[in-house]
């Protein structure tokens, strides 16, 4: 009962995860289940649907039935699928798993073998359950699309992956774009931008980077991954603002050298805690004490031990997080809007930072800009700049 959520709503689940990674690619996305989880997908963890008349994305519901999974009929479910695929003629098929076949044991990667061997279409299979977050789902899909598509080649100086892009974690109002934008105006070639703005192709190349950017915990044990396979290094960091903080790190990481770092003076008399995914609320710390706020973390999702600091709290539930923003500790909180419900003190000031993840189709149109005036004003409102 520990884990009950009376306030806030379950978080993204991992099968949303993986298909958000699958989505821009051309391929045929299959959620493995009744109907349920395809609806909480597509009507919740998916803000891209509402541009679904512009999109390439192919999202069905295997509709995997009761008596289908009690009596086994798995072969009438895989014709429904092959019949799909050879109508539509997909990059590949993904199928993705849920809870009820999880229950009985779904062999994944067989059905895929099954379907690809009999479409000639590529396909991956995807044990996701519905009881982890979004960013295994996301990693799980990701590393399985590097594993089928991308080459080792040489190197190309200079150039980079974005890992752990994904509109669970920055939306789908142009975060994915700006950041993009502005690596590009700053000279940085970019192989692939996993999973926002690329293709096939581009994952094909992704093997010749000379580093990886992570921007979320679900591109973090890419990063891993892409490091043992192709011996990439990798950084975790995200703009914010001007994002020359962001750059700098980036060059420094290129050139082989530590990032500068400013002593800037703390205001000892305001702390505040940022309550979300682990490596964009680090990013936002570090933009926060660059202006005087010291800051910690507390972690909703999964979390890296090496990324916390001595008072950070990692994988925070509900009766955690109104035992943290009451304690009296903290003069400003950063977080979800549906968050400040949780809220009893009067004297503290609440920063809203819509997460996908959070409130979903509650406040995902709100989603902050990261690169821009706005978040220059939103940084100086936090840090109480005048």
């Amino acid at each position: 009962m520990s884990n009950l959520n009376i306030y806030l709503p379950p978080y993204a689940p991992d099968y949303s995860g993986c298909s958000s990674a699958l989505y821009e690619l051309g391929g045929m996305i299959v959620l493995h289940d009744a109907s349920g989880c395809t609806g909480n997908v597509l009507g919740y963890d998916e803000p891209r649907w509402e541009d679904a008349d512009n999109s390439r994305a192919l999202v069905y519901c295997s509709a995997y039935r009761h008596m289908e999974a009690v009596l086994g009929l798995d072969d009438q479910v895989n014709d429904r699928i092959i019949q799909a695929a050879e109508s539509l003629k997909p990059k590949f098929i993904a199928l993705v798993g849920s809870p009820v076949p999880m229950l009985v044991g779904t062999d994944y990667n067989g059905i895929a073998k099954q379907l690809e061997a009999k479409t000639g279409i590529p396909s991956f299979g995807f044990d996701t359950k519905g009881l982890e977050f979004y960013d295994n789902g996301y990693m799980k899909a990701t590393n399985a699309l590097i594993e089928r598509y991308a080459r080792k080649e040489k190197t190309i100086k200079g150039s980079i992956n974005i890992l752990g892009l994904n509109p669970i974690d920055f939306g789908n109002r142009g975060n994915d774009k700006a950041i993009i934008s502005l690596l590009k105006e700053n000279g940085i070639k970019i192989n692939c931008s996993f999973s926002m703005n690329f293709t096939i192709e581009n994952i094909e190349k992704s093997g010749a980077s000379e580093l990886n950017v992570v921007l979320s915990e679900g591109g973090y044990e890419v990063a891993l991954f892409m490091k043992k396979k192709f011996g990439i290094p990798f950084i975790s960091s995200i703009p914010f603002g001007d994002g020359k903080l962001f750059i700098e790190e980036i060059r420094s990481a290129l050139e082989g050298r530590e990032a500068e770092r400013k002593e800037v003076r703390q205001d000892e008399k305001r702390r505040s805690i940022i309550i979300g995914e682990q490596v964009s609320s680090n990013a936002l710390r570090k933009e926060l004490e660059n202006r005087g706020l010291t800051s910690d973390v507390a972690i909703l999702f999964s979390h890296r031990p090496e990324l916390l600091r001595e008072n950070d709290y990692s994988f925070v539930q509900e009766k955690d997080i109104m035992k943290i923003i009451n304690s009296g500790s903290y003069t400003d909180i950063v977080a979800d809007p549906l968050i400040k419900q949780l809220l009893r003190k009067e004297d503290v000031r609440f920063h809203e930072m819509a997460s996908v993840a959070v409130s979903s189709k509650f406040h995902w149109d709100e989603v902050r800009p990261l690169l821009g005036d706005e978040m220059e004003a939103f940084l100086s409102e936090i840090a109480n700049i005048q």
